[in-house]
């Protein structure tokens, strides 16, 4: 009888900490992919910005030359 208990016991123990490391790992999977999902959306947004500045830099750029050709008539 004891050795039945200690052996279901021990089963308990074994599988329950299995299932519990199962569960560990799909969780730092999920923190995983929730890492990766934001680290696109800054890389999508970092370049976003990264045209924005470029386009303002060129807008600048035509508003100086037309200063330029201004001041030199």
């Amino acid at each position: 009888m004891k050795i039945k208990l200690l052996t279901i016991l021990l089963g308990y123990l074994v599988f329950g900490g299995v299932a519990i490391g199962q569960t560990s790992k799909e969780t730092d999977q999920q923190k995983l992919e929730k890492v990766l999902t934001s680290q696109e959306q800054v890389n999508s947004q970092s370049a976003q910005a990264q045209k924005k500045v470029s386009d303002i830099s060129e807008e600048t750029r035509k508003l100086l030359d037309e200063y330029r050709m201004t001041l030199r008539k």
